[in-house]
C-alpha cells in the first residue's frame, strides 16, 4: 500500500456470492510448508482471525469516537538560551570561584564544566570574577515538544475505522518493535478497515506511559522541599513540599522518595475529562510503581502492568487537589499533606545532597514489566502494596493540568527496633489458618527467642524470625524437606498452590493494625502469618 504498510485484498464474492470461511493470519516469520499442510481451526485461531465481511465493510462507517484535545507544551523561549553562571568572588576565600565550586551548583564535574566552556581550555586559570560560564547547553533547555504516548480513543476492535485508531505517538516505530505507529490519521485512506490480529508484547519503561519524574528530600537538610532526582520532562515539575507528622519517620529512615507520573491516558483510555472518572474514589492506571531495597542497600523503583491477568491490582485512591493562591494543595492519609506549585521554580539535586540509597536512581531506567518477572529477576522482594501510598491526584478543571501519580513509602517498617510481645502457644498444625481470618499467630516459643533483640530493619527480623522456627523441631518437621532447607537458610517456606498469587508463592508476616495506623513493627502480638492470597484480601477489606 505504501512504503511502510501494505493493505491487503480479501474476497468479497464470488459468483455473486458472499465469500465465507476466509481467515486473516499473522505470522513473525515466513510459512512454512509443514504450517500450509497441517491448517486447521485451531492454528488459525491461535494465529489470526476469521474474516466477518459483513463487518469488515462495515468498520470505516462505524461512528467516530470524541476524543480529548491536548496541545503539546512548549517550553518557554527564554529557556532556548543557554543557562549561564556569572563568576563571582567566593565568601570563604576572598578569592574568584573555583571552577570546581561552580561545577557543583549545577551538578557538573570540574571537567564537565570546562568541555561546556572551550575557550578556557589552554589557560582555565584565566577565568576572573565577571566572566560568564556556560553551565547547560541550550538544547537541555530546548524548544521542542515532548514525546507523545497516548492510546486510540477506544480500546481496539476486531474491526474499526482509521478514525477510531490512530493515536499521539512522536516516534515512527512503536517502541521495542519493528511496527510502525498508526500516529496519523492520514497514514491510510480513511474507506479502509483495520484489523486487530494479535497482541504483541514488548518490553516497555515508564516514560512511555507519560512523563515522569523521581523526587526526594534532600540529604543533610531539614527542609519539607522536595528536590529533582530525575525527570524526564521540564514542563510539569514545578516546587513541591510536603508537610505533616509522617515526615518525623522519614527523617529518621534516612529520606524521602517520590515517584511521579503524568499519564498520558488512564486505564480506561482516558483522561480526567471522562465523567466517571471524576466521580469515582479510584482511578484505574495502566502502570503502577513499586519499589524495594536492593542488596547494596539501595532504593529502587519499578513499573507494573496492571489489567488483564495481572497479580496486581489496576485501581489506584483518587485525591482532588485544591487551589490555594497559586499552589494545589492535595490532603492525603496518615496526615500528609502534598503540596504542589506548577509553575515553580525547579530544584534539582546536586551528588552532596542525594541520599546515597538514591544517588542512582534514573528515571529513564524504570521498566515495566508483570511483578513476577520483577520478582524474579531482582531477586528480592518488592515492598507489600500496603507499605506504599499510591494516589491519583486531580486538578480543578479550570487549573488545565493533567492527573498526577503519586508514589511513595509510607510506613517505618525499614526502622530499627527491639521485639516485643510473647505470642501464643500453639497446638495442632501452626499454620493450618495461614489462610484464614488474621492468620496464624506467633508461636510463643519463638517470640521467647526473639524477645529483646534489636533489629535494623523489618527484613532481618523475618529472617531472624524463620531462622528461630527452624530451631524448633516440633514447628519444623510439619514442613516439606524443602520447605525446611529454606526455613533453615532464613527464608520463608512456599505455601500451597491454591494460596499463591502470581509470584507471590511463600508464606508472609502481616501486621494487624498497619504500621501508618500506629501499629507496632515489631510487637508479635502485632504479626501474624498468613498467605499471599489472604493477604490480599486483608487489605481489600474482604
Amino acid at each position: 500500500y505504501n512504503r511502510l504498510q501494505n493493505a491487503i485484498l480479501v474476497y468479497w464474492k464470488l459468483a455473486g456470492q458472499d465469500v465465507e470461511n476466509q481467515s486473516l493470519v499473522y505470522l513473525e516469520q515466513q510459512i512454512t510448508r509443514e504450517d500450509l499442510d497441517n491448517l486447521n481451526d485451531d492454528w488459525v485461531a491461535q494465529h489470526g482471525i476469521k474474516l466477518d465481511i459483513n463487518e469488515l465493510l462495515a468498520a470505516p462507517k462505524q461512528p467516530v469516537a470524541e476524543r480529548q484535545t491536548t496541545l503539546p507544551v512548549e517550553t518557554d523561549k527564554s529557556e532556548r538560551q543557554p543557562k549561564a553562571h556569572i563568576v563571582a568572588t567566593d565568601s570563604n576565600t576572598h578569592q574568584r570561584e573555583s571552577w570546581g565550586a561552580i561545577a557543583g551548583q549545577y551538578g557538573l564535574s570540574a571537567k564537565q564544566l570546562l568541555d561546556l566552556n572551550p575557550q578556557y581550555d589552554a589557560d582555565p586559570m584565566t577565568l576572573k570574577v565577571g566572566d560568564s560560564l556556560v553551565v547547560q547547553r541550550a538544547e537541555q533547555g530546548q524548544n521542542s515538544l515532548e514525546k507523545e504516548t497516548s492510546l486510540p480513543p477506544l480500546s481496539p476492535c476486531t474491526y474499526s475505522c482509521v478514525a477510531n485508531t490512530h493515536y499521539a505517538y512522536s516516534e515512527s516505530l512503536l517502541a521495542g518493535t519493528p511496527f510502525k505507529a498508526i500516529n496519523s490519521e492520514n497514514l491510510f485512506a480513511k474507506e479502509l478497515p483495520v484489523t486487530n490480529l494479535t497482541t504483541i508484547t514488548t518490553d516497555s519503561k515508564a516514560t512511555d506511559f507519560g512523563r515522569a519524574a523521581l523526587l526526594a528530600i534532600p540529604a543533610h537538610t531539614a527542609t519539607t522541599n522536595l528536590g529533582i532526582l530525575s525527570s524526564s520532562t521540564p514542563n510539569t515539575i514545578g516546587t513541591w513540599s510536603i508537610s505533616g507528622e509522617a515526615l518525623a519517620g522519614f527523617a529518621r529512615m534516612g529520606g524521602f522518595l517520590v515517584a511521579a507520573l503524568w499519564p498520558s491516558q488512564l486505564g480506561d483510555g482516558t483522561l480526567e475529562g471522562n465523567p466517571n472518572v471524576s466521580t469515582s474514589d479510584t482511578t484505574a492506571m495502566r502502570v503502577r510503581f513499586n519499589m524495594y531495597t536492593d542488596e547494596n542497600g539501595k532504593q529502587q523503583v519499578v513499573g507494573i502492568k496492571t489489567g488483564e491477568g495481572s497479580a496486581y491490582g489496576d485501581r489506584v485512591a483518587k485525591r482532588e487537589a485544591l487551589q490555594q493562591g497559586q499552589n494545589f494543595v492535595a490532603e492525603l492519609d496518615s496526615g500528609i499533606t502534598i503540596t504542589w506549585t506548577p509553575d515553580g521554580s525547579t530544584d534539582v539535586l546536586t551528588p552532596d545532597t542525594v541520599l546515597p540509597e538514591n544517588d542512582q536512581l534514573d528515571v529513564h531506567n524504570i521498566w515495566v514489566r508483570p511483578i513476577e518477572e520483577h520478582q524474579q529477576e531482582i531477586g528480592t522482594a518488592l515492598y507489600p502494596e500496603e507499605d506504599l501510598a499510591e494516589y491519583i491526584v486531580t486538578f480543578p478543571a479550570d487549573a488545565a493540568l493533567p492527573p498526577l501519580y503519586l508514589v511513595f513509602r509510607k510506613t517505618a517498617r525499614d526502622e530499627s527496633g527491639v521485639v516485643t510481645g510473647n505470642g501464643e502457644d500453639i497446638t495442632g498444625i501452626w499454620l493450618e489458618k495461614a489462610g484464614e481470618g488474621l492468620g496464624a499467630p506467633i508461636p510463643s516459643q519463638v517470640a521467647d527467642k526473639l524477645r529483646g533483640k534489636e533489629f535494623s530493619s523489618f527484613d532481618a527480623f523475618r529472617e531472624a524470625f524463620w531462622s528461630a522456627v527452624a530451631e524448633d523441631s516440633s514447628l519444623l518437621s510439619q514442613f516439606s524437606r524443602s520447605n525446611q532447607r529454606l526455613i533453615n537458610r532464613g527464608c520463608a517456606p512456599f505455601t500451597f498452590p491454591e494460596e499463591q498469587v502470581g509470584g507471590r508463592q511463600r508464606y508472609e508476616v502481616h501486621h494487624k493494625e498497619e504500621i501508618q495506623h500506629g501499629g507496632k513493627v515489631y510487637d508479635v502480638e502485632n504479626l501474624c502469618v498468613v498467605t499471599p492470597k489472604r493477604h490480599i484480601d486483608i487489605h481489600r477489606g474482604s
